[in-house]
């Protein structure tokens, strides 16, 4: 099965041709969006749309409490969609898909952009709702810096001299990733040895990209790898 998580940046509205024939080359059978900002109007039609034209006409939209929207597009339909809101800034998308003889449990997330408390708050609400013993995936933008990377020594006071008070203020915090390491879901890239920087971007090089940073995973239970 092939899966492509990404943040399409605030709905990507100039590029959503280019995107799709991203999508369309590749072909993915689940895409996890986040971002989508946009996608939500006119009961969704945007979003309808490009999951039509890229041949993933299964969808699950998750409207965010904030415009910052996410969405599951799958080639085969759903076992069983659910969108979390309560106790998450933006929101999260539980996806089971068929997998074999079995299920996957996809987990498209969005964490909160500001402190790393309310994100570990998020993570151990997340780690509740997911459970043990099964095959499970979680992926999007976690806003969060892994141990596991080689940050510069003066990380911290690059980020501080930008403003950028979100991965702490008197020393880098891991905590996010620590919780969901300790909750049993391990990081994949670093795991299979691709893990690189997810910003800056092209698009998106403001303050709190200003420097290299993963902040994108794909995160898999022991049972799914």
């Amino acid at each position: 099965m092939k899966i492509i998580s990404y943040n399409i940046f605030e709905g990507v509205a100039n590029g959503r041709d280019r995107l799709a024939d991203f999508i369309s080359g590749h072909a993915p059978d689940v895409l996890c969006l986040q971002e989508a900002n946009g996608w939500d109007v006119d009961e969704q039609r945007v979003a309808k749309e490009f999951a039509q034209k890229v041949g993933m006409p299964n969808l699950v939209f998750g409207v965010s409490n904030t415009e910052y929207h996410l969405a599951v597009l799958s080639r085969k339909p759903f076992i069983k969609t659910e969108v979390h809101t309560k106790g998450i800034w933006h929101c999260a998308i539980h996806a089971t898909v068929p997998y074999g003889d079995s299920e996957l449990q996809l987990w498209n997330v969005h964490l909160d952009p500001r402190t790393e408390d309310n994100r570990v708050a998020e993570a151990k609400l997340l780690l509740s709702l997911m459970g043990t013993g099964q095959q499970t995936l979680a992926m999007g933008d976690f806003n969060s810096l892994s141990p596991d990377d080689d940050y510069p020594d003066d990380l911290l006071q690059q980020l501080l001299k930008q403003g950028v008070k979100k991965f702490g203020e008197t020393e880098l915090r891991f905590d996010v990733m620590k919780t969901f390491a300790a909750g049993g879901m391990i990081d994949t890239a670093h795991k299979l040895g691709t893990a690189d920087s997810s910003v800056p971007t092209p698009a998106n090089k403001d303050a709190d990209h200003a420097a290299k940073l993963r902040l994108d995973y794909l995160l898999a239970s022991q049972e799914a790898l």
